[in-house]
């Protein structure tokens, strides 16, 4: 037996080895595994039927297809499955084990049959300890067949419909219903959301789109539980029902930390999103203005949850813009700017095609990051499902995707126009099937992001097993198999049901928590409650809305990914009508069930450790900067952005020697700028000053001693795009002070530019000041390099212009930003940096009076940006000083890279005397013009014949478009990077180091250096913001403010949270920043106010400090 066994033993050994010895090239498993139909007894299908009657031009919503509730109907510990189907029978299955189901739909009672089924929802409603379901309808049909069911679960497996009964019957289009105890009184209410059929709502020239009058069947609706009799309420809580909802997903949690549910509904077509805070279960206001900055336009599903673990609640909503050019060419439309005004003036906020992640900032404002983020573009998406797929302490993103036939291209709407003029003509030879067949498919694969950092998500798409293209509808997470990871169940269009086992706790083995929660009364689920736990130093959050994604309800449990750590710190829990609890030392890898009953403390809450750095000071400045209403679009109409919003400008100097630091502000085109002098008691007043430059946009000022009298003199530099190249508001202005703050203006010599900055120095060494003017643009000729300009004064404040003698390359070296002086080569002559809008870091050293460009010596390659700011100071403790560089940030489509840089071709293409600027960006692997067809073509019609339809232009690149004659006639300009950057000095050159990711959240306009938090190193305060962008691309407004802080050494990390320790919430386009006596923070903001912040020098926050009484016993 002995030498038989030893053989085998070896053999077996060496098998095991063989088949652990992979081959290098074989694909690893994905960590999602679909499960087929004959392994799980899913067979649900929900099967999508056309005909005569039933069509995608009939019911616009034909193909949005159906939802997946998750929930343990039986009590014994599996989660069960309920689908609903559009046309067809619902399906409901129990969950065996092992992943294998029973189809118990017949024996249940609950199939649904009638009627048009679209969301489902599983709530304990008459708190009897099980699931019912909720299933909504919609469609086509007559409204006896949209009533909605409720199925009370009779906890035998048989469910019988009391909707009737409860008050719960609606016949509204509805989409979705979510459970929640928005009055806090211990009961379930029941919001509904439901959506419109009228074309009235895609139209730009509705007059009653805001009314409160309520719509039949249209509007969303609150019911209020009134002893399990459901009583609508929904016009007195602020629930309107206008004709204009179009509501297709919906989400609750507590948005502003009051303790209360708030609602976030999407809308599709023009209307805009809401965002309803819970005013204490007495109304519900609508702050979608003052909340985002912008949102979706055409929001589908939507999820709120803690995407980076900063304890607040975070938003994302869904979209249609395609990750690649060919789709993106054949969608989109032409970018009308004026349409995009006008719907924002008529209160439809500004909605852009892309998904959106709104971070939660903790002071009412919300900075949206889904580009930087990398989840903006999933095609045509339906679920948004935030969780921790992999448990390693991070929620990822699962995303839905597909749409049965694009009735929306480009080429399809022609050949829909070019029907009806047929149909207008007697003409009708098309049928109905011809119709749809022009309708292209837009089948697309699902995503899935896996959250890297808290903000930074990568595509996983892939290697998580979601490649294969299909029509994924509503979707649910649920742990089906009691493992401790979230599994994943998708309602597909025309295909079966999707059951993707996670098998993440085999293949990461990360350590994990589920927490249910055991409410009172008559929400047994705990429903709106929230759990907080610290793990290794990390704080979670999660915020118990089953309701969520699109048309479905996940499982009811709260699950944490603790990564490797196995026990959770402590836990505190607060329960939805206002108890709380905190339980320490909880071990990992368990389903912990928390009772409120158990609850001992009211209240309680995350709690702030130090007061804020910075206080806000209201209308400090009484001056508002009032823009003029100018579209630069319609001069330059593929100007990336427009130029006209560069001011305000501001500066601050001492100007009537009382010791207290003055302010002076410019005004836009058409007003007058203001001086502001200080007193004593930190409050200023306006001095009336004879300026002369009314008519000009000023768009940088500075005070300096021109004529060595010991004063402070001022130049205001004009500049701004809606002007003609010769125009004499373009010049700039110089004021004379007689040393008590009154000025005059006195001559300069005729300098006609569209100018950016002034920048004194004594550039030749003689005593007294000489200026740099940069040049920013000239308008109606983007990119062409506008003249910039050396100014040497004779010592009593007569300057001429020497550029040509003294720096012939500053003639037109880009299109200039800012510029500094700073001692670089240690030569004591001031020399001179200029960055800029496509252009590199530029460096000037100064060689005894005449400046020569020497950036190839002191300045990294491919550092060609879209520059907009520039500060130096000390940063690394080395005694020079280091440049911090605001850029354009990367939360936008382009995200240039060197590897992947952003072109401009600029050239006069058509011969017509007017310049055509031809951007390009990656789109996937390639680069691809900006324009949509129709742009391209309305700038140069000579391309209608090149791209006779939408397709033709979908495989377009610069090269193909242009002959080589055309690139022949113009320049080529590049980008590398957007990211704002310091710059090290080593003493030999400048070496560059991005900043963190919270830098890049939009463009930085403003930048100021100093110490913030009182430990003697220099901090760094940036904002900024673009909001005039084109209307495709949008506002990038995610900057409020922000403060890095240096440890003396080089490093940066973000003050964080970042608004309740700062105390900055700088709101709107932020030009220009000064630091006014060490204690006064001045922002000047485009079109609004200066906004004043005093200094008060604090300590950083203490994050998870937790105000309660006490503890409970510890949880093992």
């Amino acid at each position: 037996m002995t030498s038989m066994r030893i053989p085998i033993v070896l053999a077996a050994a060496l098998f095991g080895l063989l088949s652990c010895s992979k081959p290098a090239s074989e694909t690893p498993s994905p960590l999602f595994q679909k499960l087929e139909p004959g392994q799980t007894g899913v067979s649900f299908a929900n099967l999508n039927h056309e005909d005569q009657g039933q069509h995608i031009l009939a019911y616009e919503y034909f193909y949005n297809g159906g939802g997946v509730a998750a929930g343990d109907i039986n009590n014994d510990g599996y989660v069960d499955l309920y689908f609903s189907s559009n046309q067809g029978e619902n399906k409901l299955y129990l969950n065996k084990g092992n992943f294998t189901f029973e189809d118990i739909t017949e024996k249940a009672g609950v199939g649904a049959k009638s009627g048009w089924k679209t969301g489902v929802a599983m709530v304990d409603i008459n708190a009897d300890g099980y699931l019912d379901i909720y299933v909504c309808r919609s469609g086509p049909q007559h409204e006896m067949l949209r009533q909605n069911a409720l199925y009370i679960n009779n906890q035998n497996l048989t469910f019988t419909n009391k909707a009737k009964d409860f008050g719960l019957d609606d016949n509204s289009y509805s989409t979705q219903a979510a459970f929640l105890d928005y009055d806090r009184d211990g009961d379930l209410d029941m919001f509904l959301l439901n959506h419109s059929r009228l074309t009235i709502s895609n139209s730009y020239d509705i007059t009653q789109r805001y009314k409160t009058t309520r719509v039949p069947y249209v509007g969303n609706k609150l019911f209020r539980n009134d002893n399990q009799k459901f009583v609508d309420v929904s016009d007195a809580m602020g629930i309107y029902g206008p004709a204009s909802n179009y509501g297709l997903g919906m989400a609750y949690g507590d948005l502003n930390a009051d303790g209360w549910p708030d609602l976030y509904t999407s809308n599709d077509y023009t209307e805009k999103d809401n965002v309803l805070l819970n005013d204490r279960g007495r109304f519900f206001n609508e702050v979608s203005d003052s909340l985002l900055t912008h949102m979706s336009q055409f929001s589908m599903g939507v999820d709120m949850a803690d995407v980076n673990n900063d304890g607040r609640l975070d938003l994302v909503t869904l979209d249609m813009l395609p990750d690649n050019n060919q789709r993106q060419k054949e969608f989109f439309w032409p970018d009308r700017y004026d349409v995009y005004a006008a719907m924002v003036k008529s209160g439809r906020h500004h909605q852009y095609m892309r998904n959106m992640l709104h971070l939660n900032n903790g002071d009412g404002t919300f900075s949206e990051i889904g580009q930087l983020a990398g989840i903006s573009n999933t095609d045509w998406s339906w679920s948004a499902l935030i969780a921790d797929y992999d448990n390693d302490g991070w929620q990822d993103l699962f995303v839905s995707n597909g749409f049965k036939r694009n009735f929306t291209s480009n080429d399809f709407l022609r050949y829909k126009i070019d029907l009806a003029l047929k149909a207008q003509k007697g003409q009708r030879d098309a049928t109905l099937q011809d119709v749809l067949n022009k309708m292209p498919s837009s089948k697309e694969h699902n995503y899935m992001f896996h959250n890297t950092n808290g903000i930074q998500f990568e595509d996983v798409s892939d290697t998580w097993g979601f490649a294969p293209k299909n029509l994924t509808n509503g979707t649910a997470y649920a742990d089906l198999d009691n493992d401790g990871d979230l599994d994943l169940v998708m309602n597909n269009l025309d295909e079966t049901a999707g059951i993707y086992r996670n098998d993440a706790a085999n293949k990461k083995q990360n350590h994990y928590l589920t927490v249910r929660l055991k409410g009172n009364d008559g929400n047994t689920a705990g429903l709106g409650g929230t759990v907080h736990i610290s793990v290794g130093g990390q704080s979670m959050t999660r915020s118990l809305c089953p309701y969520r994604g699109f048309q479905s309800s996940m499982e009811p449990a709260l699950f944490f990914g603790l990564g490797k750590e196995q026990k959770i710190d402590w836990l505190w829990v607060q329960w939805p009508g206002g108890e709380s609890q905190i339980i320490k030392n909880v071990a990992a890898d368990q389903v912990l069930v928390l009772k409120q009953t158990e609850a001992i403390n009211k209240g309680g809450r995350l709690r702030n450790a130090t007061p804020p750095w910075f206080g806000k000071v209201e209308r400090a400045l009484p001056f508002r900067h009032k823009e003029n209403a100018f579209i630069d679009f319609k001069v330059q109409p593929l100007l990336p952005r427009m130029y006209s919003t560069e001011g305000p400008a501001l500066t601050s100097a001492d100007v009537n020697k009382d010791g207290l630091a003055d302010v002076f502000i410019g005004g836009a085109k058409g007003q007058r700028s203001a001086l502001f002098i200080q007193h004593r008691d930190g409050t200023f007043t306006e001095k009336a000053q004879a300026w002369k430059d009314d008519t000009s946009e000023k768009t940088d000022a500075v005070f300096f001693d021109m004529d060595k009298d010991g004063d402070q003199d001022l130049y205001v530099v004009s500049g701004g795009y809606e002007y003609d190249t010769l125009d004499v508001a373009l010049a700039d202005h110089l004021y004379r002070n007689d040393g008590k703050g009154n000025f005059s203006a006195v001559a300069l010599p005729a300098l006609i530019s569209s100018g950016s900055c002034v920048r004194p120095a004594d550039l030749d060494r003689d005593g007294d000041l000489d200026l740099f003017v940069g040049g920013r643009i000239i308008p109606g000729r983007y990119p062409e390099a506008p003249r910039s300009y050396i100014l040497l004064n004779d010592g009593k404040g007569n300057f001429t212009e020497q550029t040509q003698a003294i720096a012939p390359e500053l003639l037109r070296p880009g299109m200039v930003t800012d510029a500094l002086w700073m001692q670089i080569d240690l030569d004591e002559w001031p020399d001179l940096i200029v960055v800029g809008e496509w252009m590199p870091v530029k460096v000037f050293l100064n060689k005894k009076g005449k400046l020569e460009d020497q950036s190839k010596g002191y300045i990294d390659k491919n550092t060609e940006g879209w520059w907009s700011c520039m500060v130096a100071e000390d940063l690394d403790g080395d005694g020079d000083k280091d440049l911090v560089v605001g850029n354009f940030g990367m939360n936008n489509q382009f995200k240039a890279t060197p590897e992947r840089p952003v072109t401009l071709f600029a050239a006069d293409i058509d011969n017509n005397g007017s310049i055509d600027p031809l951007m390009s960006y990656f789109i996937g692997d390639k680069s691809y013009p900006m324009p949509t067809r129709d742009e391209l073509t309305d700038q140069l019609p000579s391309f209608k014949k090149k791209f006779p339809d939408y397709a033709s232009y979908t495989q377009a690149t610069l090269q193909t478009m242009l002959t080589p004659e055309d690139l022949k006639k113009g320049h080529m300009l590049q980008a590398f990077t957007f990211q704002t950057t310091w710059f090290r000095n080593d003493g030999t050159g400048f070496k560059a180091y991005p900043l963190p990711v919270q830098l890049q959240f939009s463009p930085v306009m403003a930048l100021s250096v100093f110490d913030v938090n009182g430990d003697d190193h220099a901090d760094i305060v940036a904002t900024g913001n673009i909001s005039a962008a084109r209307s495709r691309f949008g506002k990038a407004t995610g900057n409020f403010g922000t403060v890095m802080l240096g440890d003396g050494k080089g490093k940066f990390r973000l003050a964080d949270p970042l608004s309740l320790t700062t105390g900055l919430s700088v709101r709107g386009d932020a030009r220009r920043m000064i630091l006014v006596d060490d204690k006064t923070l001045v922002v000047g903001v485009n079109n609004d106010f200066p906004q004043v912040y005093k200094l008060h020098l604090g300590t950083q926050i203490l994050l998870g400090t937790v105000d309660a009484d006490s503890s409970q016993t510890d949880k093992h």
